[in-house]
């Protein structure tokens, strides 16, 4: 049974951000010990949350007549953005630098795997609003 959840659903990016999650905490794991395996885990999640955000916001306003500052997208990659930050000091303080490190990494593959991933369901969503043809 096909999902009709849209593009960017929380529910979907964060399941699929687990499970990059799992996958990048085994390789953290083996590399460098627990602090890796814990900012690659972290990682993942964040960017999970972020990707759908992010996904969410910007096909939201695809094809719209709208001025092109739109003050609740701002707010929310601000909030995003600061959440993302917030969760990088807090892997710093607990961690240190490995930590950091296994973070942004995982941040920044499972962020591109995610985005990558809705691409088709984007295209679908945005030809069903009559945006792309």
């Amino acid at each position: 049974m096909e999902s009709t959840e849209l593009a960017g659903g929380p529910t979907r990016m964060l399941t699929k951000a687990s499970v990059i999650g799992g996958l990048a905490a085994v390789i953290g794991l083996g590399l460098s010990g627990y602090h890796a395996a814990t900012g690659a885990f972290a990682g993942s999640v964040v960017a999970g949350l972020y990707a759908s955000g992010y996904l969410r916001s910007h096909i939201a306003k695809a094809g719209s007549r709208q001025r092109i500052f739109d003050a609740k997208i701002a707010r929310d990659a601000v909030l995003r953005l600061v959440v993302a930050v917030a969760v990088g000091v807090g892997a710093h303080l607990f961690g240190g630098r490995i930590m950091v490190k296994a973070y942004v990494g995982s941040f920044a593959v499972a962020f591109a795997l995610l985005v990558i991933s809705e691409i088709p369901r984007a295209k679908q969503d945005l030809r069903a609003r009559g945006v792309i043809g």
